[in-house]
């Protein structure tokens, strides 16, 4: 089953409004991938990158991982799917 987690990072203060998704997904070509994308709030400028995995226990580890990290930076869950 594909996860999806979607954080904010804001602090009017710092001038910092920024978004940070991860999503595990599946490739055309039946590939699975973790896709991060990442950036300021109210802009269009999206940034991107695919990972991806032979072994699902790895992908899990990864997400797990990257989770914690967001979490650690200060980020805020904002969405679980």
């Amino acid at each position: 089953m594909a996860r999806r987690h979607h954080f904010h990072s804001v602090d009017p203060s710092k001038n910092r409004a920024r978004f940070y998704r991860i999503t595990e997904c599946q490739t055309l070509f039946g590939e699975r991938v973790l896709r991060v994308e990442y950036g300021r709030i109210g802009t269009n400028m999206l940034k991107a990158r695919d990972e991806v995995f032979t072994d699902d226990f790895a992908r899990a580890l990864r997400f797990d991982e990257l989770v914690r990290l967001r979490k650690s930076h200060g980020y805020s869950l904002v969405q679980a799917a």
